[in-house]
């Protein structure tokens, strides 16, 4: 009885791992929505000390340097990279509901130039500009 129990118990781990690999498999076969491959990330932690102004000053220049790197196609920013971070959670009305009714939903904050940097297609609208970014500064 014991050596049929443990028989059946190794089987039921088999079939699981065998499942478990085939589901693996097959996430990495689904297409994420953005590039993967030739894409190179960076970190970086502002300082509390700094002005918001000098920061995305900061950003902007560091940008400038690294779009003019030669073999770099594109370069943008965002503080969360995806899958890895959901994002921050924001609270946003809806039109149609008093200001009482809030809905949560994940936000990023990106820059200009990361949407191509991601290989994100844009299918309607226009992509981020740095006048867009000149004109609110709300992100850091």
């Amino acid at each position: 009885m014991l050596i049929c129990s443990e028989v059946a118990l190794a089987f039921l781990l088999l079939i699981g791992a065998g499942l478990m690999i085939q589901t693996f498999a097959n996430l990495r076969a689904v297409d994420p929505g953005f590039r993967t491959s030739n894409l190179l990330t960076l970190q970086l932690i502002p300082s509390r000390t700094r002005a918001l102004p000098q920061i995305v000053a900061d950003q902007a220049e560091m940008l400038r340097r690294i779009r003019a790197i030669p073999g770099v196609e594109s370069a943008g920013f965002t503080n969360h990279i995806p899958i890895a971070v959901k994002g921050d959670v924001t609270g946003v009305g809806a039109e149609g509901h008093d200001g009482a009714v809030q809905f949560q939903c994940n936000s990023r904050a990106v820059g200009p130039g990361y949407l191509s940097a991601m290989g994100i297609p844009i299918v309607r609208g226009r992509d981020i500009q740095e006048t867009d970014v000149q004109a609110h500064r709300t992100y850091c």
